[in-house]
């Protein structure tokens, strides 16, 4: 994760200065995304979900899957032809549709009990940092399409503590999505940039409603790879999921590529120039020159 932590702050007339600093002391401890392929077992769990995850909804219907496991359809490993397969490793998440519309996932909104501190396994999130790009690998079977009504998706939170801060909420609004349907039991990718613009216009709405304070700003950020019925009842299939991907870019990384290089500035010039709404770097909901001073303060610390 490529981050540039820094400050801006305004003063009289409005050009600032530009402090570069360490990270200050959080509840959440800085780090990746904990057991992304589902290959360690939690712990001491009888419930057979993946360290690092916790489920929601029936555990019958939402499980950690490794070749070998003894259930039905069984799982084989990498490469066996025409049948369910992880796509790396030897363990995936299962999660079948209840039949009642409700909704079932694994997520990541679980405490860590083995530190001192008690941080979620939720990924470290830099409030000072840029856009996230989360995604994931889906397999549904020919022979169990999830149908009814229901479908598939990822579903992102922005927190400190926790309260929510910002949501990605893809059943509801934007995000994720992944769908229903059927892959033919082949493995298929699924994307979706939040940008840093999204995150902060979210978050300032949200304190402007009431519902927090801020600071403390958030530093951690809830992964949930569901299913949602929809509340159609009879909604039937099965999807599995592996390999879930996450990264947070550079604040000045405007076209989110992994690099801070004159291409971001250019694609920054552009949009300014145009009051497009990712030009709205600070998140306050206007395109205006402090855009242009905190962008090119940040681009200056890359």
């Amino acid at each position: 994760m490529k981050t540039c932590v820094l400050s801006l702050v305004r003063q009289g007339s409005g050009l600032g200065m530009l402090a570069v600093a360490a990270l200050p002391a959080f509840a959440q401890t800085p780090g990746p995304l904990t057991n992304p392929s589902f290959e360690i077992p939690r712990s001491g769990s009888v419930l057979n979900i993946p360290r690092g995850w916790t489920n929601a909804g029936d555990t019958n219907e939402v499980k950690r899957r490794y070749v070998g496991d003894g259930l039905q359809p069984p799982i084989q490993p990498v490469g066996t032809p025409n049948a369910i397969t992880p796509r790396t490793g030897e363990a995936l998440v299962e999660i079948r549709a209840p039949g009642d519309g409700g909704f079932r996932s694994v997520n990541t909104d679980i405490v860590n009990t083995t530190l001192p501190t008690f941080p979620f396994y939720d990924p470290f999130f830099d409030w000072e940092g840029g856009s996230v790009r989360v995604g994931v690998w889906y397999l549904i079977p020919a022979n169990a399409p999830l149908e009814g009504g229901g479908e598939a998706a990822v579903k992102l939170n922005v927190k400190f503590g926790n309260q929510d801060y910002a949501t990605s909420d893809p059943w509801g609004e934007t995000g994720l999505f992944v769908g229903a349907g059927t892959t033919n039991g082949e493995w298929r990718f699924a994307e979706y940039l939040w940008t840093r613009t999204a995150i902060r216009r979210e978050v300032f709405f949200n304190e402007a409603q009431g519902f927090f304070v801020l600071p403390p700003f958030p530093d951690h950020f809830k992964i949930v790879v569901g299913y949602w019925g929809r509340g159609f009842a009879g909604d039937t299939g099965t999807i599995y999921y592996d390999d879930v991907f996450f990264e947070q870019y550079a604040a000045a990384d405007f076209n989110a590529d992994g690099q801070c290089d004159f291409f971001d500035y250019l694609d920054f010039a552009s949009a300014f120039g145009n009051e497009e709404e990712p030009a709205d770097f600070n998140g306050d909901g206007q395109v205006d020159f402090f855009d242009y001073l905190d962008f090119a303060q940040a681009f200056g610390a890359c």
